[in-house]
């Protein structure tokens, strides 16, 4: 759901970086939506916050 990822880029603020890797794509569509929705939405636009597949 992304919800780890962005509460760990909300940890590291602008000075660092957090990476999502889920294996179905989908889910990172999904993740990526729900993170748009939420405080971390800034971090997304920033770099700071990113979902991958892998």
């Amino acid at each position: 759901t992304g919800y780890l990822t962005a509460c760990f880029a909300l940890m590291v603020g602008s000075g660092g970086r957090a990476v999502g890797v889920e294996h179905i794509p989908e889910l990172v569509a999904i993740s990526i939506e729900n993170i748009k929705r939420s405080a971390a939405a800034p971090l997304l636009e920033q770099g700071v916050l990113s979902v991958h597949v892998g």
